[in-house]
């Protein structure tokens, strides 16, 4: 970095900037994580005289938007090997996110779901008691549940149980919703 700002004469940000530290001489050098400034020193003739270098050491921050990130994938990929449909909606209700299995059930890429109201994927006669309990769900925070059936990508109707919980943040706001479809047709017979 230093000859970088010898030769431009610029100052250069560094974020997350990975370096090892040996906090003392006979320690094994640590790996730690600096957000900084290399700032050229100029004379009155404006030639570079130094570098001041300021950093910040940001490794708990970095570690741990490494383990949220690590977590994250985690979550996707038991939402993905799950033996049902799994989906999630923004506060207001509005897909999202969905597995694999609903994307192989409904013949639908996750954008064209969300292109599409999700009642296009039920049975007429289930849409006003699904579309009650959803709403009701939305005002209130409460779980939503209800058995429906839903149209696969062959145009067959099978009873689902659906589910959703929200998920809110330390104010104890729904940042998310995550629900679940189960296959219950062989319960319903």
């Amino acid at each position: 970095m230093r000859d970088n700002v010898d030769a431009s004469g610029e100052a250069i940000c560094v974020q997350d900037r990975a370096g090892l530290v040996l906090r003392t001489p006979d320690a094994a050098p640590e790996q730690r994580y600096v957000d900084g400034v290399y700032q050229p020193l100029r004379g009155d003739d404006g030639q570079v005289l130094g570098i001041f270098m300021q950093g910040t050491d940001v490794t708990a921050r970095v570690l741990a938007e490494a383990a949220v990130h690590a977590n994250e994938l985690q979550l996707r990929e038991f939402a993905q090997r799950m033996p049902i449909q799994v989906w999630a909606t923004s506060p207001e209700g509005q897909l999202d996110w969905c597995n694999d299995r609903m994307i192989n059930y409904r013949g639908l890429s996750v954008q064209e779901q969300i292109n599409r109201p999700w009642q296009a994927y039920l049975h007429d006669a289930d849409v006003a008691l699904s579309e009650q309990r959803w709403r009701q769900a939305l005002r209130s925070g409460q779980p939503y549940e209800v058995e429906q059936r839903l149209r696969r990508a062959d145009g067959n109707y099978f009873w689902h149980l659906a589910r959703a919980h929200p998920l809110r943040d330390a104010q104890g706001r729904i940042t998310r919703w995550v629900g679940t479809n189960t296959n219950i047709e062989e319960q319903k017979r």
